[in-house]
């Protein structure tokens, strides 16, 4: 409960911080409309997290501090990124931020599952992480300044300008590091061990959080700092087959997942790939689009873990049959799972469907060819993902359970279902949020 007030506050502290922007410490931290909203989505999660986590973590391990505590940590980290203005500050706010999820992916210590996974993402994060931070260093080498606003600069005149391959080479270690924060195919291969072994709350708070606050990054520096007029074309390029491969990649290797967590891992490699193919359009409505589907995504991906959370207390595994026949047992929570799923598949007039025509839109006005073949393309992988996500609903609805026990929904992860259920449903048939996102985008100055 301590936790859930701290992260109160700090959502509350954020809105007051809005109503004063503008740079702070040097211009290594900036308050914007950018800023303020990546910072609401990280807290909410983390809200969303804990209240999710008291039944599970309790039930688990009675010595429960430190989970909380790893937590907030987590989440500060993910507000520095996304408020950061420099690249030692990207830095800074990455390590705090992952160095704490390493950590709690390893929570349940006897476990061997929760070992491997935090093995995993600690030996393959650290090994990205040189990676991005070989290109904050490069980039310090080649323009003098870790400022992102004094990056842009530095670029965007003629006489100071390094040479555009060794920009470009710095700006490709930037983004390996950045891509594996994401999970964007090929730097993708942690993360089904992860999500599979990994406490059922981490997995949840690492599906979304961290990813949310990776994007915001990649936009603040490849759309606003590190492309130049010669190297956008080259970054759209190379967006565009990150997001082909991780829509190809997600989609087909989650068709025959056995495994829930694996299977959501799956698919949120998928949908990060919708998420680049908007951000790769490099405009006010690409970066809008961008933040409602993020949006839009944490509040359905954490309903679904959620729901796993409390179908896993008594079959102790996350395999889909688990959820065979729950419908029967618990009719609520099996409600709010077909509404993430749905959303997910992007079914209207749910979130999810309205969150990817804003992305295909954005997508197919940017004018040329490739994109508007790359949004058939993202089309025809929605259509692929049905087969899962309905596989799915198809045992929670028409299979017999293996045991009939009602599932005991606690006070707390029933608050947390409804909302993640009533915010599913709300957005996709009042979705007027989109015009704030967009004003915001707007004002980043890049025009439609």
């Amino acid at each position: 409960w301590i936790a859930i007030a701290g992260l109160l506050l700090a959502l509350g502290a954020t809105g007051v911080a809005n109503s004063f922007p503008g740079a702070a410490y040097r211009d290594m931290l900036v308050v914007d409309g950018f800023t303020t909203f990546f910072r609401a989505l990280v807290i909410v999660a983390g809200i969303l997290t804990v209240l999710c986590s008291l039944d599970y973590i309790e039930r688990e391990r009675p010595d429960s501090g430190e989970f909380y505590a790893l937590l907030l940590f987590s989440v500060v980290g993910q507000c520095m990124m996304v408020a950061a203005n420099d690249l030692i500050m990207v830095f800074i706010g990455l390590e705090i931020s992952s160095i704490s999820s390493y950590v709690l992916a390893g929570y349940l210590r006897t476990d061997k599952r929760n070992n491997e996974a935090a093995t995993k993402y600690f030996l393959l994060g650290s090994f990205a992480t040189a990676f991005l931070l070989y290109g904050v260093a490069w980039t310090y080498g080649i323009t003098g300044t870790t400022n992102l606003s004094g990056i842009r600069q530095v670029l965007a005149n003629p006489e100071t300008a390094p040479s555009m391959i060794l920009t470009g080479m710095a700006a490709a270690l930037i983004f390996v590091g950045l891509a594996f924060k994401v999970s964007a195919a090929p730097f993708q291969a942690w993360a089904p061990d992860v999500y599979q072994g990994a406490p059922t709350p981490v997995t949840a708070f690492i599906s979304v959080a961290p990813k949310a606050a990776g994007i915001a990054i990649l936009i603040r520096l490849f759309v606003l700092s590190l492309s130049t007029a010669q190297l956008l074309p080259i970054w759209v390029l190379v967006l565009l087959m990150l997001s082909a491969m991780s829509m190809l990649v997600g989609n087909l290797t989650a068709i025959p997942q056995k495994d829930f967590k694996r299977m959501l891992a799956y698919s949120g490699i998928a949908q990060i790939g919708y998420v680049l193919l908007a951000v790769a359009a490099a405009s006010s409505l690409g970066i809008a689009s961008a933040m409602f589907y993020l949006l839009i995504y944490a509040f359905t991906n954490l309903g679904a873990f959620a729901v796993l959370m409390l179908v896993t207390r008594l079959g102790g595994t996350s395999n889909i049959s688990e959820m065979a026949g729950l419908a029967k047992r618990a009719p609520g929570i099996a409600l709010l799972l077909l509404l993430a799923m749905l959303s997910l598949a992007g079914i209207p007039p749910l979130a999810g469907f309205i969150g990817k025509f804003y992305l295909f839109m954005a997508a197919f006005q940017h004018g040329g060819m490739l994109f508007k073949i790359m949004v058939l393309f993202a089309i025809l992988n929605s259509v692929v993902s049905l087969y899962y996500y309905l596989g799915v609903l198809k045992i929670v609805y028409f299979e017999k359970p293996a045991d009939d026990t009602p599932v005991r929904v606690p006070t707390c992860s029933g608050f947390a279902l409804f909302l993640s259920g009533v915010t599913i449903v709300l957005l996709g048939i009042l979705p007027p949020l989109f015009n704030w996102v967009t004003s915001i985008a707007n004002g980043l100055g890049l025009g439609i």
